[in-house]
Formats: structure tokens, sequence, C-alpha cells
């Protein structure tokens, strides 16, 4: 019956009145319509990607790791070491055991040490690390706390606890961002920036992640905080202000300075009622740790304060404002 019915009105079927010799009928479409794509008639907008700055300026924009230092798995762990921080193993263990101290122990609280030497033991274990290392890293770490990190004598150790966020996590959304713009930007700030390989040319857009390690208010005004376990050289000579310029660079850390600096920039705009960043914007420390020592107040520092007009601009940037 079928046969008789798809012969007779083969287009109600769907099928050709020719019928093939075992019987079977044709479909129409496989005998007379030919088959063609659909065009495209709107544009197919690039992905939205969760990016940070150690992705974009390490050279994959997809990957969302934060931490410069971690990046890397070298290390001179089993290399000759003086025990000092300039033989401190260098590479990503050393890296993550000193954030992880910095970020944990409440040194507020802890004006004889015990507390950071209970907790320098446990985390260099955790790591890997020697336990060789513990007098040295709770003597470093120390000292740290009372070294200057402005001429006013502002050390971190006598920062207000109720005034400070540690590991302040952000993500802020970007639209076109093109970062070639921003490296433009900074190397009208830093010269040198023009030394880095040239950057991507593609418009990024999603959102941009980052932890800054040290948010804190000081005389009324907002600074952040960014620890650098970066070796640059056997003895606290090689931290000089050349050499940690060189460093900022090198690393990037420029353009990540800018980027938290803006990060903090939104945030107290959006918290702190008549803010204005001329008056209340303190700025931004690098500090690269081995460097440092009470004795010596400004070396391993690095301290950046962008204006109220450059925050603006990368602000624009990141919405993907701003010159071709």
């Amino acid at each position: 019956m079928w046969t008789q019915l798809s012969a007779e009105r083969p287009a109600a079927f769907g099928w050709a009145a020719a019928m093939q010799p075992d019987g079977m009928a044709v479909p129409v479409s496989a005998r007379t319509v030919p088959l063609r794509a659909r065009a495209v008639q709107r544009s197919v907008p690039a992905p939205r990607v969760l990016t940070s700055f150690s992705a974009l300026w390490g050279g994959d924009p997809v990957q969302v790791v934060d931490h410069d230092e971690f990046r890397t798995g070298l290390s001179s762990l089993h290399a000759p070491q003086e025990p000092s921080p300039h033989g401190f193993p260098r590479g990503a263990m050393a890296g993550r055991a000193l954030h992880a101290i910095l970020e944990r122990w409440q040194w507020h609280e802890d004006a004889n040490g015990s507390a950071l030497a209970s907790l320098t033991a446990q985390v260099l274990a955790e790591e890997g690390l020697p336990a060789e290392w513990d007098t040295v890293v709770v003597s470093w770490l120390r000292a740290l706390m009372a070294t200057p990190l402005m001429v006013d004598g502002m050390r971190l150790g006598a920062l207000d606890p109720a005034r400070q966020a540690r590991e302040m996590a952000f993500a802020f959304p970007v639209t076109g961002m093109r970062q070639k713009r921003i490296d433009a930007l900074i190397a009208g700030l830093d010269p040198h920036w023009a030394k880095r390989p040239n950057a991507g040319q593609a418009a990024l857009s999603g959102a941009l992640r980052g932890v800054i390690d040290l948010v804190f208010e000081y005389e009324g005004r907002y600074y952040l905080v960014d620890y650098k376990s970066n070796w640059l050289g056997p003895c606290a000579q090689d931290y000089t202000a050349e050499a940690l310029a060189a460093a900022m660079a090198g690393g990037g850390y420029t353009a990540q300075a800018l980027i938290y600096a803006l990060a903090l920039h939104r945030h107290v705009r959006a918290c702190v009622p008549a803010y204005d960043p001329a008056r209340d914007f303190g700025g931004v420390f690098y500090l690269f740790l081995r460097g440092m020592a009470p004795d010596a107040p400004g070396r391993g520092v690095v301290q950046l304060r962008p204006d109220p007009a450059l925050l603006r601009q990368l602000d624009a940037l990141m919405a993907g404002g701003g010159a071709a």
C-alpha cells in the first residue's frame, strides 16, 4: 500500500516516483534538492575569558594564575647556600612558603616571634624545604616588620590590624581590552618596558582577576603591597634602584602594579564616600624581600603612586577605550 501511495503522490511522502531496483524509494531531496550551508548573517563574538596579570604578560591569556614567582619550578634547593635571605632557595616552593607565612602570621600579636617560629616550621615542611632554614626565615621576616617603607618611618609591623586586609581578591570586567595599549601607556612611564616583547594584538573581553597580598589604610590613605621573593644577586648591594627597575619591567610587574592599583582605586571609590584619589590614594609598594633590612631603609622597596589621570586612562583602556 505504501509503495502504491508513494508512487501516486510522491510529494506527499517526500519520495521520488522512481524506484530503485530493490523496490526502495529514493528521497526527493537526495535527487533534486542541492544542499548548501546557510550564510551567517551576524558576526561571531570573540570568546569571553577569565584571565590575570600573570597570564597576559606571561604569554597565555586564558591562564588564571596570579602569583608570578610560582610560574617556574626552578629551584636552587640543592645548590650550596649561605644561611641568609640571599641563600634561601629560589623558585616555586620558596615563593609559596614566604607568601603563606606573611599571609597567616599575625605579627601584631607575636612580639617574641614564637608564633612565627611555629608557623615557619610548619609551612617550610609543607613545601618540602629543609628545616635548617627555619631560623633564617624567622629572623628575616621579623627584620622585615621593622624595616621602614617610607621616610616617615612607616613599617609593616606597626600597621593597625583593623585597617588592613590580606590576600584581597578582585575580579572586574574588561571589554575589548587591548594589551598593546596598556603596554604603550606603561612605556611612557617605564623606560625599561620598551625592551619587552611585543604584546598580543587581540582584543580581550571577559574578566580580569588577581589577588593583592596586602591592602592597608595609613593616615587616611590607602595602599597596597605585593611581596616579591625574586633573587637579584648574592648580596644586599644587588638590590639597587636600577636593578629593581629592571626586575619590575622584566617580570611585567609595572603592569601588575597598575592593574592592582586600579582594582584598589575602584574598590575604595565604591566604598568610601567623597573619595578623592589625589588625596586618598597612597600608592603601591613592591617589596623585594631578599634586599630589605632595617638598617637600609628603601633598599628592596619600589613605591609607585599613579596619579588620578593615569587611573582614569587605565580605567578607559580596560573598557576598550583609548587610541588604537
